[in-house]
């Protein structure tokens, strides 16, 4: 078969039909050796062959009814073979996972690339257009005309409009909880839980080996928080992260300025290895067991009262200003929390860390129902559960 066009039998050690979980496994194990590599992405060269030899037989077919097709060839999502020494896809925003196909082809159209960032959210805008069908509401654009007139005036003003929109990454599901955005030819990432920060020039860096996030001044941070609410539809910004070492009382977090935004966190953005909610997995702690929050009408007082487990939880605070301070209010006593941050352990049964940073407060992931014995060992075979 063609996933064998490139490879004989196997390396010691290796089956030929291991799934990502058990690649990932030995990598872990430290028995994966570089011939192992070069064997795997033989098998993938294989693959693509098989598949590109499939379209191939489907165009020349189409190229012979009667009439004309408007043809589009797009995939959801790239590989990594090791660029950043990961393998597979969905658990990193890097390039080589989100970048992929987007191919138009128009009828005696014009033939070329563009170097524009676009997404599978600008596929339905665009084809709508290109057959004068009505449009419907969608979140993309409509790339008609750049395959129409590309140097025309239209184009370009598309074209500027396309490098300075701010472009969602969704947040992968094997990792920790992060989300991305591309603008102006850089790319800023985001971890939920920690807050920590990348931002890489995809044009000087493509392969997205120096992060330039240090460097970045508490303006330009808001700026790209402020690109990432706009491309991701939820608060984001500078605050507080505050992590729950223990809480056996209720406290108040008081704000010298209104809260633009607060939630607690959910505790599957810290796992690597979070629960496919989609798909039916129970998640190993729930929300509402590290308690609930409640922000006061002029949102400058934020009440936390503790579930049943609160050790471990985070609630995140958005402010509207950045010279916001924050009291921890229990009953008649105040204590400041640290400006730079630090630990605070005012009373006994009450440990906190506060952690000042760009923050993105995302909706709840809406739960499905658990799956079934038989679902779970489809969903294990096909390697979406390990």
């Amino acid at each position: 078969p063609d996933t064998d066009r490139y490879v004989e039998a196997p390396p010691e050690g290796l089956r030929g039909d291991e799934d990502r979980w058990e690649v990932l496994a030995r990598q872990r194990a430290g028995a994966l050796s570089e011939a192992d590599r070069r064997w795997l992405r033989a098998r993938y060269d294989g693959e693509l062959r098989s598949l590109s030899g499939a379209l191939a037989r489907f165009l020349d077919g189409l190229a012979e009814l009667p009439g004309q097709s408007l043809v589009a060839v797009f995939s959801d999502h790239g590989e990594e073979f090791w660029d950043h020494g990961g393998f597979e896809h969905n658990h990193s925003l890097y390039d080589e996972l989100v970048r992929g196909v987007l191919w138009i082809a128009l009828p005696g159209g014009a033939t070329g690339t563009r170097g524009e960032a676009v997404g599978t959210i600008d596929l339905v805008p665009t084809v709508l257009d290109l057959l004068a069908l009505p449009e419907v509401p969608a979140d993309g654009l409509s790339l008609a005309p750049l395959l129409r007139a590309p140097q025309s005036g239209e184009a370009a003003a598309l074209s500027a409009k396309l490098a300075q929109r701010p472009l969602r990454l969704d947040p992968p599901m094997y990792a920790r909880e992060l989300w991305g955005v591309v603008a102006g030819g850089r790319k800023y990432l985001l971890e939920t839980w920690t807050g920590r920060e990348a931002l890489y020039d995809l044009r000087a860096d493509p392969r997205e080996r120096r992060d330039l996030s240090a460097a970045l001044s508490p303006a330009e941070r808001a700026a790209w928080a402020a690109r990432l609410e706009a491309a991701a539809g939820v608060p984001a910004g500078p605050g507080w992260r505050l992590y729950i070492g223990e809480a056996d009382t209720p406290f108040t977090l008081s704000a010298s300025r209104p809260l633009r935004a607060a939630a607690l966190l959910d505790p599957e953005s810290a796992r690597p290895d979070r629960a496919n909610l989609a798909w039916g997995e129970e998640p190993e702690r729930l929300t509402e067991e590290i308690g609930s929050i409640s922000l006061s009408a002029d949102r400058r007082s934020l009440y936390f009262a503790p579930g049943e487990d609160p050790s471990g939880g985070a609630i995140g605070l958005i402010a509207e200003r950045p010279d916001t301070s924050l009291h921890l209010v229990v009953g008649q006593r105040r204590w400041p929390l640290p400006p730079e941050g630090g630990s605070l352990h005012p009373l006994p049964g009450l440990g906190l860390l506060a952690a000042p940073g760009v923050l993105i407060l995302p909706r709840p992931e809406a739960r499905s129902t658990p799956a079934s014995p038989a679902q779970r060992r489809e969903l294990e075979a096909l390697g979406y559960l390990e």
